[in-house]
């Protein structure tokens, strides 16, 4: 368009350069046309052209105007003073046109006009920015750029004619153009600083990206502070900045959720109308979603790589032009000097383009990570329970740490789909203008690679959905395995669940291997294919016509140029495939989970307008959708407004699943439910966050002081808050940990009174409390009389009898039936199945004299209860009589002191209204607590800071990798990989040669065809030789990883089963879990891929080493010695996910630089004055410290690059030796930014390692109360936590990339400045005698490589230690102190044989630094005897019993069961010799066989035995897979009464001389508590039993009861006596039981 114009402007004298120019010693002047057409145009159809963006700008600007002071009112003034002047010009020219004057040119009229109307536009532009708050514009200031740029040939112009008066000038017009010029500088000068907003109160966090210029941004300059701060101490979250706003979840996620729905909406649809369509090809998309919502910023992405391809092809070019140039010595030398500077120019423009596009990238990426966590995490909390069913935990966090991560990483290589083969076709159309139809051979090659990768893709794909299905699987068992080990201890289960999980470990490492071996054949496949592609096409191009095709320097490096440009492309084709054959995997994960079915929405819960509060009709309800999964049918009750509501019946007849109907969590099969009001519910398994305790009861209420006193009161929490640390305030750990079983029910309660809603459903909430709580409880909470929740509606599923004459109306359920239901009065003389429930009741009690009912009420209770019965039928009355008369009559034979006193139902799992012994040892106990007021700050917290190492990685963590391959294979590896790099120089140099001699040979007309088949075997050998080594290498390698995945996650989990509990006490489990997830991902797939990438990068700048070696021998010894100093700087600290390939890259920078350095050495002895300081400042300098996640792969590319640079380099100064010059004061810059870097790049790193865990534990949090959260109806609320949990995480990975890309721009500009000082040196000595075509070919076909080689080699440095922290973190939790170290004794196989217990001096406290929970405590138990443990709330008694199992250690005394001393026993035999039934009952995913007998000691006679005992029997016999029937995750299919009925079974079939009994009938009905009782009687009579009780009843007929108080033991006789001694401590508890 220009030149026509011209054309049309100038006539026929339009040439852009004055006559003469190209042989002209000078630098040319550019033609008056055209500086007044071409360089007068350009700024302004620019501006005209990008003004669109900035239009875009304004409309999306939410901004406040900039502030009047700002740079920008001195811009606009400057741009004012412009027009004048530029109107002044152009009257001037009008005048001279209407005045005939001689001087005057119409093109003059034309420039002047065209910049008139730029600077117009502009103008507009920069009011409209500073009205609409743009603070900073890149396309004003890239114009003002051009302006300046542009008008310097004018300039040159007229100080040319005023200085050296060549020629005349027309003073006025020069004036005003160089006064024009000035401000034209002066704003482009300005546009280098950002303005301020007027309301711009920039936080002391608040990130500075935004508020960046221009010029800032595109260097990333606003980053600098940040990495000095990191280089000059270890950053800490508070260091960092807040996440831009545009960056927040908040902000993000409405966008995607609108597209999202659509698709999720479409499947449902397609569902409803055709049930069988689950073809996972019609779930919905993720990836339609993601490219609608963000479609914008991959557009500008594409645009970016589009350039920055495109500038990739002007190299090649220049290169023929600088070879041209030294081959015809008359071309004039500022030709020269100009092809120089625009190789440096074109590469600078490339390298500012290719970081804005990866910038904009991996922001995409962490965009995209934000809002599918939280899809996901919304989608977790609405899941109905047939979807949860095949949805573990373990899969659902996998979604989230693996899944989506691998869709962000995908975001980064999403472009090369369409990019890598545009470049691959246009390098090949160059090659066909330079080579002819030869490079078809080529060609051909590479569409025969496509199948084979394409099959290797498949291959893959296959593989990558395997081993997520084994990894699912792993992590579900280690996530139940975390959540019971404390149960798997007291069991000494640790090395059968450890068997289970390495079972499935090594099917994963077996798709690992196979894997592996299909990346060794990709590697290969990519990199044979650039070399075959070569020598194929040299070949045929010098055959073809062995006269006239003759392989010129030109010819030979601008091809090899072209064909560097294609490797990249084709090498990375490998990579992209691998991440796009595991994104597809994951892809199709995530479409799955999106697919499942939701909960049905409760249309049907309406608010007001009726008197029913809640009323269903005829409901049958299932918790799967089939019509056999039914749970509850036939179902039908009308609950008024403020009714108390009691549900009995026995277990498993389906109370929880009627309260669960209710809130809608169970699938409605027929029938109407109505909810009218907003609900509350108390589960029957508390449920408690990792928060501080007032906030567990305020559960996203506002605070309000008198309502919140009310609740404490009333649930009886007065008594606990004072004896915790820092009362209310203090941090409840994971799941409760720090609180007693009825704590945690009270908390339960509490929240839900606090919610002050209109329907409260409580599910047995008084089971896990002591009597008189429970008392307190239902007075003031749940009664209708005097409860807080008198006015509500309550129903209460209880196995309590005596609450139900105070309620409304009792619904009796039976085998998921309404069997009756009416008052409790209407019930009594029905005779119906109530009727037997009761008299089971009453049985019961006879049975247990000392029992009170429910809460401890008098004998008046029995016989009102008995009066109600003679009532309905005397006989029945009679014959209970009778039968509990001779029961009496037995207990009094044993303790006549034991008044019959009704009965005391089942209170507490845990201790009463006081905190246990357990909690006070984990927050230290309460007497340091003098005032409460105000709480101390360090007290709240129990869960510790995740540990973020700080400083290097330590040079043993990489050894440790290292011996987790094997070091010989790693040594193998390395020698293997130097040979390639070896063979790929020595190929290179024997090209140069052979072209220097093609061209000699050729002009003296002798060419020989033997000679030249020679040559090209030789050239093909030496090619092959590479590609085969490089293949080798990566199975060596890939099979050492493997090895060392195996190793490294075996040691892991080998330790965390033998971590003592006080470790999982104060460490969250998502901790725990982010370590076998993400890390071990890393250490398996991204360390892997890191390394290969690395040595392949290393392997290049190895080859251009060993061409500098074979140059210069001598170089050889300090190559030697260079290396080694090297490896010793270098802090190699980066191998936990990508290790692998950075190890590679690693090795190719080392051999590299030896290079390097060597030659100017031989070359030039002195030299060694500059270069040994520089090494010594380097060392000073260097803290290569940053390889965390993805080790194998960035260890292989690290190597890989590494020997690319130091080859390169080496090149370039073997061609031109004085280049070191300028490449020593760059290589100096470059190790001063890499230190900046690296130091911070780490820190954040570990940080980022470190925030990623809330995520996870809050997300597991959440599944575990998916149903309360869902019943309060704070779903939303939780959402955001999560959101804001993800935000605080990208809030450290965001600096992370910036890190990046900041190290990136400055180390891409050494890399530009060695590629201007090579063809700088090129052209300054072209005449030097040593300087021929083919070695300038090569050290600047090379040196053009520098910039992306020293850009991976960095990016595979910090790779390799980012991913080295993830064998830090590995490693970190390997070397956690183990328990039982000590004790490695024996006992002979029959012990115990008596169960004989000796405690004698016993003193034992939780953790070192706490006080004593047990203080010189001694009693003797004789063998057979029942032992009752009793005492207030933290007197000791759980913590005796861990001591048996020393799952706490000794701090004094010891205990000796049949004389020998437990603390020198072997743990695993000491548990395994004494049995337990835990108070909370753990049940694991797997058969109910291996729930009982995980080590398949006993044969199903023994079982079934053991299950006829424990009345399970009938119940398995119903199962339809008997013995291997499923058990879901945490037993959530059976009821709380089933899996405590499975844990006794499981002490019948240990049935060891010695059991402690844990308060283990909290969840079964009354029948089946006398059952247990009776079997524990019958079946454990030989045995030594220890009952801790929580309830007196319990122990009552035990043979002695052993009563401690803070510690130490106050009593130890029968309960006979301890009555009669109304002094003794048991006495006063016996009568707050009311139990006398």
């Amino acid at each position: 368009m220009l030149p026509l114009v011209r054309e049309l402007v100038c006539g026929s004298d339009n040439e852009l350069f004055e006559d003469g120019w190209r042989n002209s010693t000078n630098i040319p002047q550019v033609s008056n046309c055209g500086q007044h057409t071409d360089f007068s145009s350009i700024p302004t159809i620019f501006i005209a052209i990008f003004s669109t963006i900035v239009f875009y700008q304004l409309y999306e600007s939410r901004n406040a105007h900039l502030r009047s002071y700002s740079p920008i009112s001195l811009r606009i003034i400057l741009c004012c003073l412009l027009l004048i002047d530029l109107s002044a010009t152009v009257i001037y020219d009008f005048t001279l046109r209407f005045t005939n004057s001689p001087i005057y040119d119409p093109i003059h009229l034309y420039g002047d006009i065209v910049q008139y109307a730029g600077f117009s536009l502009v103008l507009v532009l920069t009011i409209a920015c500073r009205n609409r708050g743009i603070t900073t514009s890149g396309v004003i200031t890239l114009y003002w750029l051009l302006v300046v740029v542009c008008g310097v040939p004018e300039l040159r112009y007229y100080l040319s004619g005023y200085y050296y008066e060549e020629y005349k000038i027309e003073p006025c017009r020069a004036a005003l153009y160089i006064v024009s010029f000035i401000f034209s500088s002066l704003e482009l000068f300005l546009c280098c600083f950002a303005d301020t907003p007027s309301n711009g109160y920039i936080g002391k966090n608040s990130c500075p990206e935004y508020t960046a210029s221009f010029l800032n941004q595109l260097t990333f300059e606003w980053f600098s502070g940040l990495a000095y701060l990191g280089n000059k101490k270890s950053l800490e979250k508070e260091d960092l900045w807040d996440l831009n706003e545009r960056d927040k979840a908040e902000n993000l996620i409405p966008s995607f959720m609108q597209n999202l729905k659509p698709e999720v909406e479409r499947h449902r649809k397609m569902i409803k109308k055709n049930p069988e369509s689950t073809d996972p090809k019609f779930h919905p998309s993720i990836l339609t979603p993601i490219f609608k919502t963000y479609k914008f910023t991959l557009l500008a992405g594409g645009c970016y790589k589009l350039m920055f391809d495109l500038l990739q092809f002007v190299a090649p070019e220049l290169l023929r032009q600088l070879i041209s140039f030294i081959e015809d010595k008359n071309q004039p030398m500022w030709i020269g000097v100009s092809i120089a500077l625009l190789m440096f120019l074109s590469s600078l423009i490339q390298s500012m383009i290719l970081h804005q596009y990866f910038h904009e990238m991996f922001r995409l990426g962490m965009n995209i990570r934000s809002v599918l966590t939280s899809a996901v995490y919304s989608k977790t909390l609405n899941l109905s329970n047939e979807a949860r069913k095949g949805k573990t935990t373990g899969a659902i966090v996998n979604l989230m740490s693996v899944d989506i991560q691998r869709i962000q990483d995908m975001t980064t290589f999403i472009m090369l789909f369409w990019s890598a083969p545009l470049q691959i076709l246009l390098s090949l159309y160059f090659l066909w203008k330079l080579l002819g139809a030869s490079v078809l051979a080529g060609f051909i090659i590479l569409i025969l690679l496509i199948p084979f990768n394409s099959w290797i893709s498949v291959k893959m794909r296959n593989c990558q959905m395997e081993q997520m299905k084994y990894k699912d699987e792993r992590i579900k068992m280690m996530s139940e395995t975390l959540n019971g080990m404390k149960v798997l201890k007291l069991y000494s289960w640790e090395k059968s669940m450890e068997k289970m999980i390495l079972d499935i470990r090594e099917k994963e490492i077996r798709v690992l291997k196979k894997l592996s071996y299909l990346n060794a054949a990709t590697t290969l496949s990519w990199a044979c294919a650039p070399f075959l592609v070569a020598v194929l096409t040299f070949g045929l191009y010098v055959l073809w016509d062995p006269e006239n095709n003759i392989l010129t320097p030109q010819i030979t490096f601008v091809a090899l140029a072209l064909f560097n440009i294609l490797r990249f492309p084709l090498a990375v084709f490998a990579m992209v495939f691998s991440q796009a054959v595991q994104c597809a995997a994951s892809n199709t994960r995530l479409r799955e989970f999106f697919a499942a079915e939701e909960m049905a929405p409760q249309s049907s819960i309406a608010y007001g307008g009726t008197e029913s509060s809640v009323k269903i009709d005829d409901g049958s309800f299932a918790w799967g959708s089939k019509e056999e999964d039914k749970s509850l049918h036939n179902i039908s009750f009308d609950i008024k407004r403020g009714q108390l509501v009691a549900v009995v019946g026995r277990v498993g007849s389906g109370k929880s699943s009627l309260l669960h109907a209710l809130l809608g969590e169970m699938n409605k099969l027929s029938g109407s439910v109505q909810v009218n009001g907003s609900v509350a519910y108390v589960p029957q398994q508390a449920w408690i966050q990792n928060l501080s305790l007032r906030n567990n009861i305020l559960f996203n209420k506002t605070y309000d002081e008198k309502l919140y006193r009310q609740v404490i009161e009333s649930c009886a929490l007065v008594q606990d808050l004072e004896s915790l640390p820092a009362e209310d305030r203090t941090e409840i750990g994971e799941k409760g940990i720090n609180l007693s079983g009825g704590q945690k029910q009270r908390v339960s309660l509490a929240r839900a009174v606090y919610q002050n809603s209109e329907i409260v459903l409580l599910d047995d909430p008084l089971s896990a409390v002591d009597s008189h709580v429970g008392k307190h409880i239902f007075e003031n909470v749940i009664s209708s009389a005097t409860g807080c929740l008198a006015t509500k509606t309550r129903i209460l599923v209880t196995h309590g009898l005596t609450y139900l004459k105070h309620c409304d109306k009792v619904i009796v359920l039976k085998d998921g039936t309404i069997s009756e239901m009416g008052t409790y009065q209407e019930l009594m003389n029905s005779n119906g199945a109530f009727a037997e429930f009761l008299e089971e009741f009453l049985l019961e009690e006879s049975k247990h004299r000392g029992r009170s009912i429910s809460f401890g009420e008098d004998s008046k209770e029995v016989d009102e209860i008995l009066r109600d019965l003679d009532q309905v039928s005397p006989s029945i009355r009679q014959r209970i009589q009778s039968q509990m008369s001779q029961e009496i009559d037995r207990v009094d034979e044993k303790n006549a002191e034991i008044v019959s006193n009704g009965h005391q139902r089942k209170e507490s799992a845990q201790s009463p209204v006081v905190k246990s012994d357990e909690k006070e040892a984990l927050l230290g106990p309460k007497t340091k607590e003098k005032t409460p007021e105000p709480p101390k700050q360090a007290k709240t917290q129990l869960i510790e800071r995740e540990a973020v190492e700080t400083g290097k990685v330590k040079f043993e963590i990489y050894m440790s990798y290292f011996r987790a391959i094997g070091m010989l294979i790693a040594l193998v590896f390395f020698l293997v990989y130097v040979a390639s790099s070896v063979l790929g120089v020595f190929s290179n140099l024997y090209l140069a040669r052979w072209s220097d001699d093609a061209k000699r040979i050729a002009l003296a007309g002798n060419v020989s065809a033997s000679e030249t088949y020679v040559r090209l075997g030789v050239y093909a050998m030496l090619g092959m030789g590479q590609a085969i080594s490089v293949c080798m290498a990566s199975v060596i390698m890939a099979l050492g990883m493997v090895r060392a995945s195996r190793l490294l996650h075996g040691g892991l989990l080998h330790n965390m089963m033998r971590s003592p509990m006080a470790f999982f006490d104060v460490t969250p489990l998502g901790r725990i879990l982010n370590r076998f997830g993400k890390d071990i991902e890393a250490v398996d797939q991204t360390l892997p891929h890191s390394i290969r990438a690395m040595v392949m990068t290393i392997f290049n700048v190895i080859s251009t080493v060993v061409v500098i070696i074979w140059a210069t021998p001598w170089a050889g010894i300090a190559f030697f010695v260079l290396g080694l100093i090297y490896f010793v700087v270098l802090d190699v600290d980066v191998i936990d996910s990508r290790l692998p390939s950075c190890i590679m890259t690693f090795v190719g920078a080392i051999v590299q630089a030896v290079t390097i350095f060597a030659v100017p050495i031989y070359a030039t002895p002195g030299s060694l004055l500059i270069i040994v300081p520089t090494l010594y400042g380097y060392l000073r300098l260097l803290d290569v410290d940053g390889v965390d996640t993805e080790i194998p792969r960035s260890m292989a590319m690290f190597i890989r690059t590494a020997e690319q640079s130091v080859g390169i380099l080496a090149i370039i100064l073997w061609a031109t030796p004085l280049a070191i010059s300028v490449l020593l004061p760059l290589l100096i810059v470059y190790i001063i930014v890499l230190r900046f870097y690296v130091s911070t790049s780490r820190q954040l790193k570990r940080l980022e390692s470190a925030s990623r865990s809330p995520i996870y534990s809050h997300f597991q949090e959440s599944i575990q109360g998916a149903s309360s959260i869902r019943a309060y109806g704070v779903v939303d609320k939780f959402v955001k936590e999560s959101q804001h949990r993800v935000d605080e995480n990208l809030a450290t990975y965001y600096p992370s990339i910036v890190a990046n890309r900041w190290l990136a721009v400055r180390l891409e500009m050494v890399g530009n400045l060695i590629v201007l000082s090579a063809a700088g040196a090129a052209v300054y000595f072209r005449d030097s005698p040593g300087l021929s075509a083919g070695l300038v070919g090569l050290s600047v076909s090379y040196a053009l490589n520098i910039t992306q080689t020293l850009n991976w080699a960095v990016r595979m440095t910090s790779e390799l230690e980012t991913n080295i922290v993830a064998v830090e973190r590995i490693k970190e939790y390997t070397i956690t102190p183990t328990e039982g170290n000590n004790s490695l004794v024996f006992a002979a196989s029959t012990w115990p044989e008596k169960g004989d217990i000796f405690i004698k001096n016993f003193s034992v406290r939780y953790r070192p630094g706490l006080e004593l929970v047990l203080h010189e405590v001694s009693a003797h138990v004789e063998p057979s005897e029942k032992v009752g443990i009793v005492g207030r709330t933290g007197a000791g008694k759980s913590s005796l019993t861990l001591a048996l199992f020393r799952i706490i250690e000794a701090d004094g005394g010891c205990i000796e069961i049949d004389g020998v001393n437990i603390a020198d026993l072997q743990l695993e035999q000491l548990r395994s010799r004494l049995t337990i039934v835990p108070q909370d009952p753990v049940l694991f995913s797997g058969t109910l066989r291996m729930n009982l007998d995980p080590f398949e000691a006993f044969n199903d006679d023994r079982i079934w035995e053991a299950l006829r005992n424990a009345h399970l029997e009938s119940f398995v016999n119903s199962l339809q897979d008997g013995l291997s029937h499923k058990i879901s995750e945490g037993g959530e299919n059976l009821s709380v009464g089933q899996r405590q009925l499975i844990c006794l079974a499981r002490a019948l079939l240990r049935k060891t001389k010695v059991l402690v009994l844990d308060e283990a009938a909290a969840a079964v009905d009354v029948e089946t508590d006398s059952l247990l009782q009776k079997t524990i009687r019958e079946q454990f009579k030989e045995c030594t039993v220890l009952t801790i009780a929580h309830r007196l009843n319990t122990v009552m007929d035990s043979d002695r009861l052993l009563v401690l108080d803070k510690g130490r033991v106050a009593e130890f006789d029968t309960p006979k006596r301890l009555l009669a001694n109304p002094d003794g401590i048991f006495y006063s508890m016996a009568k707050d039981a009311n139990v006398l």
